[in-house]
């Protein structure tokens, strides 16, 4: 009976310890704010065990903020105890969602308790409350403008739209390429379908500097053609930029914000807090074509044609080349092909054709030209009419019509006399003489060739070949196929030329600009390789926790004593606002790939 009683408290107290198994938070690190202000809340859900499938607890949306984004992350962590001999391992899996909000409007609002449900176990949070103050932040350290060098287009007209990034001259912000590829992504989903948008100078950034509300901005610009598809009245939505703000905090606590925010650098309190800047949303009015004339191509913007012959005096039967050019303002799917008129005295081969796309600052343009080869069939003087080609012209509001020049051409007498006039070359001829060439050429010496090819000494020399390449092909194999099982030893042997290839990347784009983010990369190259050659992460690390891991790995301690010091004039200088040129970077990376180099040489001598 006792032991029945024992066994029913156990299943009764299942459910519970499962339970127990999950705990749920939420939280922020600021619940006194402004409006126009950006914050963070953490919802952190802690288990013993990995929880597959879990989704972020829904967060309902209020008349205080706007979503502007979310995202997730995982982290592990285990311990050992050692208690009266008998050891214990316990772990805990850390799963962290984060909800970017835009603070909209002022007063006091409550985060709601938020449920989270995960197979038969539900918990939920714990409400609390957020100020919104009145003053709305005036000026930011990131703008983002788009705007369109025209407000109202025709369907099917071609416009440039600017997309600008400014930062504040001595805002400690960082932008990535990874920002603007996510801009530039967003960008276009935000035109939809009812527009063709095509960047403009693919390889290029502009960057300028320019005053917004009274304050001086450094400026990043891309440019892109859009070209608008159906007629609408469209408003195209605030466009996200994702950006770091580099703060330096005079105390920090140990939670899981210091852990998202990028806690100390080598020991200094400087927090890497992810932002989002927002566009101004863009109105865009898109009006209908007037009724269309009949010999309407479908072409809108401006254009240009011309036509001329390589000869305008020829025998008959014998070929012409007619080239004709149009060129305008438009995609190459929005130029259609010409038509020429009706050329009775000549027989018409199908035209070659090439297309050419330039991008300038006015947009895209497209050229093609048609290369026609024409044979005139009879003596006498022969004339090419006009061609004719129909546009709509936005700039005007009416359609237009290009036209050639006629184009006069002498035919004179063909060879072998009257009976030969009319005579010419067909299409149907020439396929059939291209059916009749037949290509000889004899070899100019010759010599008798041994049909017992083991005589030949080059055989010797020949015959080995393909076993040698056998040979390295199954070596180059069973090392591809150690380095898959240990993907740390590729990046270990790797980790040299990586930091070399990042210091010449920089070292390039220093010689024109001075990149607002060059003395980040000089400490990742550093970083990384550390991380790469030696297996832990450098980042994170306090100068002293690195120099006793590098010492443990047996790295010379000259080299030590060196790094660590430039380590901590290089963090000086990326937070305590110290300002350097071109010439000062590139001793620093100069300085950074000794050291990496001096490492490397210990490394492989230890």
């Amino acid at each position: 009976m006792k032991r029945l009683l024992v066994v029913l408290l156990l299943l009764f107290s299942l459910p519970g310890a499962a339970s127990a198994a999950i705990r749920f938070t939420v939280g922020t690190e600021r619940t006194q704010c402004v409006v126009g202000e950006q914050i963070i809340i953490v919802a952190t859900i802690v288990s013993d065990r990995e929880l597959s499938g879990l989704s972020a607890p829904p967060l309902p949306s209020s008349e205080y903020y706007s979503i502007l984004r979310t995202s997730s992350d995982q982290r592990q962590s285990s311990s050992i105890n050692i208690i009266n001999g008998k050891m214990t391992q316990t772990r805990e899996i850390t799963y962290l969602f984060y909800y970017f909000l835009s603070l909209t409007k002022e007063g006091s609002f409550t985060i709601p308790s938020l449920e989270l449900k995960y197979g038969n176990e539900t918990s939920a949070s714990a409400p609390f409350s957020i100020t919104v103050g009145k003053e709305a932040i005036q000026t930011q350290d990131v703008a983002v403008t788009i705007y369109l060098n025209k407000k109202r287009l025709y369907a099917g007209e071609q416009a440039i739209l600017t997309f600008d990034v400014g930062s504040k001259a001595r805002a400690s912000v960082n932008f990535t390429n990874e920002s603007f590829g996510n801009a530039i992504t967003d960008l276009e989903k935000a035109f939809g379908k009812n527009f063709s948008v095509n960047r403009l100078f693919s390889d290029k950034i502009g960057r300028s500097q320019k005053q917004i509300n009274g304050e001086m901005y450094n400026t990043f610009t891309l440019s892109f053609s859009i070209i608008a598809l159906k007629p609408g009245a469209y408003t195209i939505p605030s466009v996200p930029f994702e950006y770091v703000e580099l703060k330096e905090a005079q105390r920090r606590r140990q939670d899981f914000f210091d852990d998202f925010f990028g806690g100390d650098f080598f020991g200094r309190s400087v927090q890497q807090i992810p932002k989002t800047a927002l566009s101004n949303r863009l109105s865009i009015d898109v009006v209908d074509l007037p009724p269309q004339p009949k010999e309407f191509t479908g072409a809108v913007g401006t254009f240009t044609l011309n036509a001329s012959v390589n000869e305008t005096s020829a025998p008959a039967g014998e070929a012409i080349t007619l080239t004709v050019n149009l060129s305008g303002s438009t995609r190459p799917g929005n130029l259609t092909d010409i038509k020429l008129p009706e050329l009775a005295d000549f027989e018409i081969f199908t035209p070659e054709k090439h297309t050419s796309v330039d991008t300038t600052a006015k947009g895209i343009s497209t050229r093609k030209k048609f290369s026609y080869l024409i044979i005139p069939r009879e003596e006498g003087q022969r004339t090419i009419p006009p061609i004719r080609w129909t546009y709509f012209d936005p700039g005007r509001g009416a359609y237009n019509t290009l036209s050639t020049n006629p184009i006069t051409i002498t035919v004179t007498k063909g060879k072998g006399g009257k009976k030969q006039q009319t005579r010419y070359l067909t299409q149907q001829d020439i396929r059939e003489v291209g059916t009749d060439i037949r290509y000889i050429k004899t070899a100019e010496n010759l010599r008798h060739q041994s049909l017992e090819s083991y005589k030949n000494p080059v055989y010797y020399f020949l015959f080995p070949i393909p076993f040698i390449i056998a040979f390295f092909a199954l070596l180059f194999r069973l090392q591809a196929t150690v380095l898959k099982k240990d993907p740390s030893e590729v990046l270990r042997k790797k980790a040299l030329h990586r930091a070399k290839d990042a210091a010449a990347k920089l070292q390039k784009e220093l010689i024109t600009t001075i990149p607002p983010n060059a003395l980040s990369r000089v400490a990742e190259i550093i970083e990384t390789y550390i991380s790469h050659r030696f297996g832990f992460a450098a980042i994170g690390k306090t100068l002293d926790d690195l120099k006793q891991e590098l010492s443990n790995l047996r790295v010379d301690q000259k080299v030590t004593d060196t790094l660590v010091p430039f380590l901590e004039h290089l963090d000086s200088l990326r937070f305590g606002g110290g300002s350097t040129d071109k010439n000062n970077l590139l001793a620093l990376l100069k300085k950074a790939l000794d050291l990496v180099e001096q490492l490397e040489r210990k490394e492989k001598k230890a």
